[in-house]
């Protein structure tokens, strides 16, 4: 139980090299932990997972979950199942596969209305928007709004900085990018040591180049980067160096976005098939055939 708490608290501060040293030293005691602790599997599985992705390593954060999932079906426990299913919804939106995200995020909602498991209830609910929103913006903001509102009268703070960020991007899809301007600042306010700040500055940075703000975004994803490699946050790394090099390619800078993102795609050795990676590699060989 100590490992799982020091797993959770490591990806939440950003000590993601002290996360995953604590799940490889616990991995083993996980799942007999499970049968005598709430949560101890599903959240030293779980933030285990997104830990491996966070550092860069897509496969083994799929491995990692489909063990929880397991473990937590062999536990015929309901809330460690809902507890499961909701952050593998996040893994998934993390992953930008949505399709699989609504279904966990599903699975999560239901078992938490028929348990009462609030928190959970509000959280899957929020996922589940977030899941459905890129195709059906308007109709989808209605949950996801549900769900945020949810969050907020837990008073929950872990997490808020993702919250935030995710709601403002469901708003800037739905059209409403003052709104989501609004709430990208109160994202990068909730919790200045979150493991989500190098994401909030990115989106934040998005939205500023939409508004046609390219000082502004150009230093949000400057800083985005840096904070991501001072965290070793491969994938918020990889996702950045993706927004500036396009940035970059527009304004006529062919060369350095395409040394920028060479650079942190070679890093990676798995993963190859998730969407930033092939998006990654989409835009490396337009950008090396365009020399």
């Amino acid at each position: 139980m100590a490992h799982a708490c020091q797993i959770t608290v490591g990806y939440f501060f950003a000590d993601l090299n002290a996360a995953e040293n604590h799940f490889t030293a616990g991995a083993a005691m996980l799942e007999p932990a499970g049968k005598i602790f709430s949560s101890a599997l599903g959240a030293g599985f779980d933030y285990g997972s997104h830990t491996a992705w966070l550092r860069g390593f897509p496969d083994t954060a799929r491995d990692r979950m489909r063990r929880a999932i397991a473990g937590a079906t062999d536990l015929k426990s309901p809330y460690e199942l809902a507890y499961v299913q909701w952050l593998a919804a996040k893994l998934q939106l993390f992953l930008r596969n949505f399709e699989l995200a609504e279904t966990a995020a599903a699975a999560s909602v239901a078992l938490s209305d028929e348990h009462g498991f609030r928190l959970l209830a509000a959280g899957a609910r929020f996922y589940l928007g977030l899941a459905e929103v890129a195709g059906h913006p308007d109709s989808a903001m209605t949950e996801v709004q549900l769900g945020f509102r949810g969050l907020e009268e837990s008073r929950t703070i872990a997490g808020m900085t993702m919250f935030l960020s995710w709601l403002a991007s469901a708003q800037a899809l739905a059209g409403n990018t003052a709104d989501a301007l609004k709430t990208m600042e109160r994202a990068l306010q909730a919790n200045p040591t979150d493991y989500a700040q190098p994401e909030a500055l990115r989106i934040r940075g998005e939205l500023r180049l939409s508004q046609q703000q390219t000082e502004a975004a150009e230093a949000d994803f400057r800083d985005s980067i840096a904070l991501a490699q001072k965290q070793g946050a491969k994938a918020w790394e990889l996702r950045t160096a993706m927004s500036l090099a396009q940035m970059l390619t527009k304004r006529g800078d062919r060369t350095a976005a395409r040394d920028l993102l060479a650079s942190v795609y070679g890093w990676f050795a798995e993963g190859f098939d998730t969407a930033d990676l092939k998006d990654a590699k989409a835009l490396l060989d337009d950008l090396s055939g365009s020399e």
